[in-house]
């Protein structure tokens, strides 16, 4: 009887410890554990991005934006870093499929069910955010040092 409780409590817990191993947790910023998780698990990345500057700074800079990459592992959502208000966020789609938009804690959050292994492509339409963008009647520029591309346009940001 022993034997067959002890076989029981290994399959158990063999059954507990499947699944998607260290699922990330979804918390403001870049965490380590983020970085090195996206380090592991995407790869061949590339930003298409559009961005529509207005004559008056008073208008919004409005962007499209497609993001193609490889996934190595679809065991959860992905986040991307958008480090603005999800009201700037005006539309999402996931290979070809339109998804609605759940951006939480500075990320833009992709359901694993809508991800592949292998080649992604993410389209999104949004308005810049203006913190990074420095604008005046006649130009504008940027300096996006590590941590402060997401303030204007989703991505992946690794600042190690």
């Amino acid at each position: 009887m022993l034997k067959y409780i002890s076989t029981l409590l290994l399959l158990v817990l063999a059954a507990c410890t499947t699944g998607p191993a260290n699922k990330i947790s979804l918390e403001t910023g870049v965490s380590w554990e983020l970085a090195e998780y996206r380090f592991d698990n995407l790869s061949a990345i590339n930003y298409a991005l559009n961005f529509s500057v207005p004559d008056s700074i008073s208008k919004p800079v409005t962007a499209h934006e497609i993001i193609t990459f490889s996934l190595s592992n679809v065991d959860q959502h992905l986040q991307l870093d958008f480090r603005e208000s999800a009201s700037l966020l005006q539309s999402l789609s996931v290979n070809g499929v339109p998804q609605k938009i759940y951006h939480r804690n500075e990320h833009l959050i992709i359901p694993k069910k809508a991800l592949l292994l292998g080649d992604n492509e993410i389209e999104i339409d949004f308005i810049a955010g203006e913190t990074s963008l420095n604008r005046t009647e006649n130009y504008l520029y940027t300096l996006f040092v590590p941590d402060r591309a997401r303030t204007a346009f989703p991505l992946f940001d690794q600042p190690n």
